[in-house]
């Protein structure tokens, strides 16, 4: 814990005495390359799932190789820093992050276009009245008026319009990515918004349904349309012969025009004390990023205060369970127990065991991905409840090992006084063997606890607004991730700084009255 501080405070002050870089905008930007053909042997950054490779190779065949990030933001600070030549983007998307990020401007050759589409699970119902829905918009001009409002005079707090069309055709449910705007992304309400979650709506109102919007990150759309969780994807999603055969596409609502990015070489350095401070009025003052990491740091505790009570519990009962059904001491009710009844209680040890080893052996990414596609439907199940459930029962499985291996450690010497002092099995467990395993333990104990904080930082990944995500969407937003980083570090830091001293304390107080008495 003391060497990250540490590092951390070393790496503020780099920041602020100047020893990174920092850039300053010139008036007239000079791009750094102005061919798709300098590229040839560089190295290209694009979003993973997008075509803009293939648009690319299209007019260079023998042009750059390509570095695929999960998000954008990702992408445009590796651009920033030098570790990529350019990178591809939809052309509304580039030009708010070249307005948003000094030292970056538009190539003026682009790669042509490419046609996204609404995407559903092969086979569904909902396919024909969707691809319908999507040639009237566009024939009728809709697309081209909601090109207009979201690209060309894109607004910072746009809203959509009120809902007032009737759901009786049940709901639909629709994956959007949200760290994309304009076309689709957060406004400073915390609201979804954008060109894509308005088409998102018109196409419910269609329908006569209701809308349920599921923000996931880019690369999760595909997997959420294979399963079957979502029941069509919004999400710029190119139109390609492979993903015809595995997907329902329907007709292209829009053509994006793949533009590339690239450095500006006519920025010029600057001190990187004003360029801290610039960025921390955007991302807090300006755009109002304060709401959305407070709103996150309040999930974050909210996990924290739900999920470790409950798996201390889980996982003492757990283990209480599983040490009684192994028959520690014989209480003199060995004789009497019938072959099945021991059987039984064997069997159903094994399984908890089972239980147990695998939530300590499965990462707690893969338990939160497993509960949220496929054991708990993703509408209906908030992903708040999705992520106790399984920090909860992670948190149980590791309090129940630590539980267990003391046991094993002790002996049978507990149990037999207990024996003598007439105490039933439950009796012995309770008043003998816990307070002596958390006296013993303390630290495992504490070690587990926080971890279950540091957990909490996965849970984005199924769609939860925790401390984390909200950190990302501000950094998709700023495409800076030093002020958002910088906060979700601290409050980590913090979190698991209170809870071990107050951990401490609580065992110190123990300890002090046992000895009192």
């Amino acid at each position: 814990m003391r060497k990250h501080i540490l590092l951390l405070v070393f790496a503020c002050a780099l920041a602020l005495t100047g020893v990174l870089p920092a850039i300053a905008r010139a008036d007239d930007a000079k791009p750094e390359y102005t061919q798709l053909s300098q590229l040839t042997g560089l190295e290209v950054g694009t979003v993973l799932g997008t075509t803009y490779d293939s648009d690319v190779l299209n007019y260079v065949p023998d042009g750059p190789t390509f570095k695929y990030y999960s998000e954008m933001s990702e992408m445009l600070i590796a651009l920033k820093r030098g570790g990529i030549a350019a990178c591809c983007l939809d052309k509304p998307v580039a030009d708010i992050a070249v307005s948003r990020n000094v030292g970056l401007t538009l190539m003026p050759q682009d790669a042509g276009l490419d046609a996204n589409a609404v995407a559903l699970p092969k086979g569904s119902r909902l396919t024909k009245s969707v691809s319908e829905i999507v040639s009237m918009l566009v024939n009728d001009g809709t697309m081209d008026q909601l090109e207009q409002e979201w690209c060309n005079s894109p607004e910072q707090n746009r809203s959509l319009p009120e809902k007032d069309w009737s759901t009786t055709n049940g709901v639909i449910r629709c994956a959007v990515d949200d760290a994309t705007e304009p076309m689709s992304y957060r406004n400073e309400k915390g609201e979804l918004v954008g060109l894509e979650v308005e088409l998102a709506n018109i196409i419910a109102k269609e329908l006569n349904c209701e809308l349920v919007l599921i923000p996931m990150s880019f690369d999760s759309v595909m997997s959420a349309l294979s399963t079957n969780s979502v029941d069509m994807a919004i999400a710029g999603i190119s139109i390609t012969n492979e993903r015809s055969e595995l997907y329902d596409l329907s007709p292209a609502y829009r053509s994006a025009k793949v533009t590339l990015v690239t450095r500006d070489v006519s920025a010029t350095p600057n001190n990187l004390l004003s360029r801290l401070s610039s960025m921390i009025v955007s991302s807090f003052a300006r755009y109002g990023h304060g709401e959305t990491l407070l709103s996150g740091l309040l999930i974050t505790l909210l996990l924290v205060a739900t999920s470790i009570p409950v798996g201390l519990a889980i996982g003492t009962g757990l283990a209480s369970h599983i040490v009684l059904l192994s028959d520690p001491f014989d209480f003199g009710e060995q004789e009497g127990r019938r072959g099945f009844v021991k059987n039984t209680r064997n069997i159903i040890r094994a399984v908890l065991i089972g239980f147990e080893t695998l939530m300590l052996e499965v990462p707690i990414v893969i338990v939160l991905l497993i509960l949220r596609y496929l054991l708990f439907d993703i509408a209906s199940v908030p992903g708040v409840v999705v992520s106790f459930v399984g920090l909860a029962a992670a948190l149980a499985a590791s309090v129940s090992n630590i539980i267990r291996e003391a046991v094993e450690s002790l002996g049978s010497h507990p149990w037999e006084l207990a024996a003598s002092l007439g105490y039933t099995r439950w009796q012995t467990i309770h008043y003998v063997i816990l307070p002596l395993v958390y006296k013993t333990n303390a630290s495992s104990f504490h070690a587990a606890i926080v971890q279950t904080v540091f957990d909490t930082s996965v849970v984005g990944l199924i769609a939860v607004n925790d401390i984390t995500r909200a950190a990302d969407l501000v950094r998709a937003r700023t495409t800076e991730a030093l002020p958002a980083m910088f906060v979700t570090t601290s409050v980590y830091l913090i979190l698991s700084k209170l809870l071990s001293m107050a951990l401490k304390a609580y065992t110190n107080k123990n300890e002090q009255r046992e000895s009192t008495v």
